[in-house]
């Protein structure tokens, strides 16, 4: 129990666990009550016309037979709380109205009996038996929270309109996600949601292709660059061996004249010099 209560209107604001224990505290028709009823109908009597002692035989064993059915109502609750230990389950508290009802879920921690009246331990609070509203399975429990998660983490991706391939990770697990649901855990998934799921995904195969497009345009724009920039270079070098080339022969043409004007003079002073010999051996 909280140490702090809140005050409203000069009035404690009482919690769903107090409303709980105080609304369900009834006084119960035990064999006094009874007897106090029975003396004031002795009392009160019409003295002419008496009741008989049938009449009060018979009142007396219908009470009877209403006291041990509630006893055993009682037993039954008793039984009944005690199988809803460790249980998650789900409590109605009313309260002046039906819009203040409370609602409040949780882990039966422990059960307690008072006054032939069960109540459950439910996050440090107990709460009458009478407002169990629901008993919720373990397996219902996870699978909800687990598509509750999911379905959140769906509810965070921007619109379709504003989506990009920075959240094809997000998507693509959702994806994967759902894939792995079972068909239990399918079941709490409504066909909305899904087609949503498959708006996504198609959305984001539209970019991917659109990506594709983009990369393959920009990939043949540079190749075509880097071929023009290749017979760029090739026509340069082309045009170099060229001038190379017609600069060898011009050069090895140079060589050539002036090695015939050499061999001219050689043979022309050999001529001279043989005609001198002959001239010599003829004196």
């Amino acid at each position: 129990m909280a140490l702090i209560q809140e005050i409203r209107d000069g009035e404690l604001v009482k919690s769903a666990s107090q409303k709980s224990m105080e609304k369900n505290t009834k006084s119960g028709m035990g064999e006094d009550t009874f007897l106090q009823l029975l003396v004031a109908e002795v009392q009160n009597q019409d003295p002419l016309e008496p009741t008989s002692n049938t009449e009060w035989v018979s009142q007396y064993a219908t009470f009877s037979e209403l006291e041990q059915m509630q006893n055993m109502a009682s037993s039954y609750d008793l039984s009944r709380a005690s199988t809803l230990v460790g249980k998650t389950v789900v409590m109605k508290v009313s309260g002046s109205s039906a819009e203040n009802a409370s609602v409040i879920q949780g882990r039966v921690d422990y059960v307690t009996y008072e006054g032939n009246k069960a109540y459950l331990s439910i996050n440090g609070d107990l709460y009458d038996l009478a407002d169990l509203y629901n008993v919720v399975d373990n397996t219902y429990l996870d699978a909800y929270d687990k598509v509750y998660a999911w379905g959140s983490k769906l509810t965070k991706l921007p619109a379709l309109g504003s989506l990009d391939l920075s959240y094809k990770d997000a998507v693509m697990n959702l994806k994967k996600e759902y894939e792995g649901f079972t068909d239990y855990e399918k079941s709490f998934v409504t066909d909305d949601v899904v087609k949503s799921l498959e708006k996504y995904l198609e959305r984001i195969d539209e970019l991917l292709k659109i990506k594709e497009e983009t990369d393959a345009k920009l990939a043949a724009e540079e190749a075509a660059k880097a071929a023009a920039q290749q017979e760029e270079q090739t026509t340069e070098h082309t045009a170099e061996a060229t001038i190379s080339d017609a600069e060898n022969a011009a050069q090895n043409s140079a060589s050539g004249v002036n090695s015939e004007s050499t061999s001219s003079d050689t043979n022309n002073v050999s001529d001279e010099q043989v005609d001198a010999l002959l001239e010599d051996q003829g004196e």
